[in-house]
Formats: structure tokens, C-alpha cells, sequence
């Protein structure tokens, strides 16, 4: 129930800022632009990606919403990725800012809580790998989620992919899917 809640509030204030707010105008935000500069690099096949060992504080309008957010040696959010164990449940989360938990500490994003839950109910290890990427189109976490699985070693196959992707499908609607394949967004 409390997950369900969370996903609830997640999605409307997904929809709020959506609504809200016009993309142009907070992308030249210079908050924004900082935040991003510090958060992502260049990459040539998903535009942009996470980068490695980065830590950020998010600022919210409510300042007891404030969070601090951190992404493992590979660029993701989690504790660092160890080899796979052959008795562990392994999931693999694709995702976009709703998944990766926007605005939530670390520890407290869907994924992270998931895992926690599912170790609890079965009583058995659960190796959990989150690629969610805040502003990734499901374009995206499939170049992702192809790239993850050919450069990762055959040990890590998962036994359970979810996907958890929301309005940047929408959002982005001026990078088509081939722009995005290319590592591009549109300028129409």
C-alpha cells in the first residue's frame, strides 16, 4: 500500500510539473543547467547518461522534500554492482525519473524498496540492477538495456526485466526514435 501511495504521489507530481511548466523554459533554467552539467555527460547513442560516482542534492520547494541522490562506480543509482551470485534472484529495472526516485534519498526509490521487499517475501538474495535514467524515453532504456546486457558479463543474465517508464515518451515528443537511436533529438 505504502508503495502504491508513493508511485500515486510520484505520477501526480510528474503530471504538476508537466502541466506546469513549459520545457524550453526549464531546460534554460541555470539551476537546471548547472544540476545537468554536474549529473550527465555526453553520450554518443543515448544523448546523455548518468555520470559514475556523481552525488547531487535535489531541491525541492519544500524543503524538508530536499534529497540526496548518488550513482554507483557505473553511473547508476544503488550501491555498486557486485558479481553475480548463481542462488540470487537477478532483476534488471529500466526506467526514467520515477524509477531512478527523483527526490528521494537514496535507499528510498521504488527499485530499491522492491528488492527489499521481494528478499523478505521469498527468503532468497535478490541482485538488483536499476538502469533508470531521470528524462530517458523507452528509446532510450532499449539502447540501454541492449548496450547493458551484450557489455555485461553472460553471469549477470536476468531472471526479470521491468520497465518502468512514464511521460517522457510524451514529453520528448520532438526526438523520434531514430534521433534518439542516433544519439540526437530533433530539432523540428
Amino acid at each position: 500500500l505504502a508503495l502504491q501511495t508513493l508511485l500515486t504521489l510520484a505520477v501526480l507530481e510528474c503530471i504538476g510539473w508537466f502541466l506546469g511548466s513549459s520545457s524550453s523554459a526549464v531546460l534554460e533554467d541555470p539551476e537546471t543547467r548547472a544540476l545537468n552539467a554536474r549529473f550527465y555527460e555526453p553520450d554518443p547513442d543515448l544523448m546523455v547518461r548518468l555520470r559514475p560516482n556523481a552525488s547531487f542534492e535535489y531541491r525541492s520547494v519544500r524543503a524538508e522534500l530536499d534529497s540526496v541522490m548518488r550513482t554507483n562506480p557505473d553511473g547508476f543509482r544503488g550501491p555498486p554492482w557486485t558479481a553475480p551470485v548463481d542462488d540470487a534472484l537477478r532483476v534488471l529495472v529500466l526506467g526514467d525519473s520515477v524509477t531512478f526516485g527523483l527526490g528521494l534519498d537514496d535507499g528510498e526509490e521504488w527499485p530499491a524498496v522492491a528488492r527489499t521487499l521481494l528478499e523478505e517475501s521469498l527468503g532468497r538474495r535478490v541482485q538488483l540492477r536499476s538502469l533508470a535514467v531521470p528524462g530517458y524515453s523507452t528509446e532510450q532504456g532499449r539502447v540501454l538495456a541492449e548496450r547493458h546486457l551484450r557489455d555485461t558479463p553472460a553471469s549477470f543474465r536476468p531472471h526479470i526485466v521491468v520497465c518502468g517508464f512514464g511521460f517522457n515518451d510524451g514529453y520528448l515528443r520532438d526526438a523520434p526514435d531514430a534521433a534518439v537511436s542516433a544519439g540526437q533529438r530533433s530539432t523540428a
